[in-house]
């Protein structure tokens, strides 16, 4: 996994977003009311990775009462971006945290650590989930969503697409039981409707997601790529592609 590919990608992606990214911003709101009912409304020290846009950030300073909010992506461009797009003059003390989040280091004593459809980005989640629990306080809470195995699953035998690998329900639970009590996780399905293949891939790459490898194609090859994708995603009269949400709630041990 490049993530210098991937901050490419997703920077170049900033102004179409929010305007493609129809189930992550489902996803994000879902946390949210997760987090929300079951953790509560007021925290002092919280975190949250993979900012993106700030779709993200700007619920948890709309929803939430937060002292100080530390939020991270790969640059900076991430961050003047959603402070151009939201005018924030509320209280909560906002700090950006700049680079990969499995490299950089992270406040300690946090009583809230979140984050939406980032985590699958992560190299090596078992060190990660360690460094996420020595962040926090004692009991206190990490609620975030990703993607399963069942995601894009319609593409996966396609040569030319590139798929990351996505952890099970089990898997991720087995590693978290480490340094966590699991209260909560949940797995839904969407399927993503779209008159043609073309807009299929208009969508992916407008979401940060280019799924072809690195490389040029010849017009005779992306002719065959898009017939072979038609193939395994028509459903009648339209082309569909699975999206496979996970949300996980827990608390440190």
């Amino acid at each position: 996994m490049n993530k210098n590919i991937i901050e490419q990608r997703f920077t170049k992606s900033l102004k179409t977003y929010d305007q493609y990214a129809i189930v992550q911003q489902e996803m994000l709101n879902h946390l949210a009311d997760l987090c929300l009912k079951h953790v509560g409304q007021s925290f002092s020290k919280t975190f949250e990775f993979g900012m993106g846009t700030g779709m993200l950030t700007q619920r948890l300073l709309d929803t939430f009462r937060i002292e100080h909010l530390y939020i991270n992506d790969l640059n900076t461009q991430f961050y003047q971006f959603f402070r151009s797009n939201f005018n924030y003059t509320g209280k909560t003390q906002l700090s950006f945290l700049s680079g990969d989040v499995e490299r950089i280091s992270i406040p300690k004593q946090l009583d809230l650590v979140i984050s939406s459809a980032t985590e699958q980005w992560l190299r090596n989640k078992p060190e990660f989930y360690a460094k996420i629990a020595e962040s926090l306080k004692s009991q206190a809470y990490f609620v975030f969503s990703t993607f399963g195995p069942e995601n894009y699953a319609q593409l996966k035998d396609i040569n030319h697409l590139k798929s990351l690998s996505y952890w099970s329900q089990n898997q991720t639970e087995a590693a978290l039981n480490s340094h966590f009590e699991v209260l909560f996780s949940e797995s839904t399905k969407v399927n993503m409707k779209f008159n043609s293949v073309l807009e299929m891939l208009q969508h992916m790459k407008y979401t940060g997601v280019n799924g072809l490898n690195s490389g040029m194609y010849s017009k005779k090859q992306l002719n065959l790529l898009i017939d072979q994708i038609a193939e395994v995603t028509k459903q009648n009269s339209h082309y569909e592609l699975s999206y496979h949400p996970i949300f996980y709630m827990v608390r440190k041990r």
